[in-house]
């Protein structure tokens, strides 16, 4: 879940960092083209005030070549000797070779401004691109690179978060397997040291080790129709409900007040039954746990027009508000387990069987889940 979270606001970082970005430039843009704005209504006012003789002309092509657009400009008399410059770097001028380069460059910008003065005299005014105007040209590429690099960035941590979920997922599905089979295993382990001590009857402890024999076997299966190998069949949820809960009881908080609601009316669903019944214990499970030491699980099971609806509810603490968008994913736990109950329950109900499992409540006064199984056309 942490990862999950530094992820999330790892993209959000780069992603916000890069609108801020853009907002920045495009503000500092506006408030470039404003003073433009200003500043050609100054020089509009100036040339309206000096009028149209040669004094006022050179005045104002001065002002022009000294104002603040940062437009880099060169103004040569008609023997081509430098009068003024603004903007372009003073050791250029020494160079008459990249000097006449720049004007040629000046020049296919656009043709240059001619002031006649009478009498053959003229000035020519070369000017070239502005800073800005510069970078509102390589602008576009350089966002289009920013968000390039953003949306690679956004694919390699989402291929890094489905590689470390899987990983994750792989062990704690080893975990749980490791649990699974450690029980039945430690027992048949006690039942052999039991025999090895010669009982007066033997047969007593052979029906145990047959009975966690059994209990192996539905493991194995669990876990191999999980991975693909699904059984389906017409199940009466009245029988699997109260066969799950049979074999539960024996074996979870005898404390525990266990009210259970199941109809006389039979219920049928088209399900594998052994991956159903280990969807129900986890929830089961899970309702003890949380309730601790005393309290009350109630299981129901109910049905509407379309679905089995089997429900499970504690008056438990409730489940923290950190966990309860990311419930069902693996590794997130709130009785202390691995994690990899409540993914198992949404992978046989939703994904093999079409059904749902919602989280319908939790707070102080307990947690409700509620299970949705598609009737079989019988069941209807």
């Amino acid at each position: 879940m942490i990862k999950r979270k530094l992820i999330l606001y790892g993209a959000i970082f780069i992603g916000g960092l890069i609108i801020a970005l853009s907002v920045v430039y495009y503000l500092s843009l506006v408030r470039y083209i404003e003073t433009l704005e200003k500043e050609k209504i100054r020089l509009w006012s100036l040339a309206i005030q000096l009028g149209t003789s040669p004094e006022g002309a050179t005045t104002l092509a001065l002002e022009i070549v000294k104002s603040k657009h940062q437009i880099p400009a060169i103004v040569l008399d008609k023997d081509g000797n430098v009068i003024t410059f603004r903007n372009v770097d003073s050791l250029i001028l020494q160079d008459s070779l990249y000097l006449r380069e720049l004007i040629e460059d000046f020049g296919k910008y656009s043709s240059p401004l001619t002031l006649n003065f009478g009498e053959g005299d003229k000035w020519l005014i070369y000017f070239g691109p502005t800073p800005i105007l510069k970078q509102l040209k390589i602008f576009p590429y350089i966002q289009i690179s920013l968000i390039a690099v953003f949306i690679m960035l956004v694919v390699l941590l989402v291929k890094y978060y489905n590689a470390a979920v899987e990983k994750s997922l792989w062990i704690d599905l080893a975990r749980e397997t490791a649990h699974q089979i450690g029980t039945p295993l430690t027992a048949l382990f006690a039942w052999i040291d039991l025999l090895e001590r010669k009982p007066p009857d033997p047969s007593v402890i052979i029906d145990q080790m047959r009975i966690d024999l059994q209990r192996l076997d539905v493991i194995t299966r669990r876990f191999n129709r999980l991975g693909g190998s699904i059984v389906k069949r017409r199940t009466s949820l009245n029988k699997l409900l109260s066969d799950t809960i049979e074999y539960l009881q024996p074996r979870l908080n005898p404390e525990v007040d266990m009210v259970v609601s199941i109809p006389d009316e039979e219920i049928l669903a088209f399900v594998d039954p052994v991956l159903v019944s280990w969807a129900l214990e986890n929830l089961i499970k899970n309702a003890v746990r949380a309730v601790g030491d005393t309290g009350i699980v109630k299981i129901s099971l109910r049905k509407d027009a379309r679905n089995a609806i089997i429900e499970i509810e504690d008056n438990g603490p409730g489940i923290p508000p950190l966990v309860r968008k990311t419930l069902f994913s693996p590794g997130i736990s709130t009785t202390g387990g691995w994690g990899i109950g409540l993914a198992v329950v949404k992978r046989i109900i939703k994904d093999i069987h079409g059904g749902e499992v919602k989280l319908v409540r939790t707070g102080k006064s307990g947690t409700l889940f509620r299970i949705y199984l598609p009737l079989s056309e019988e069941g209807r």
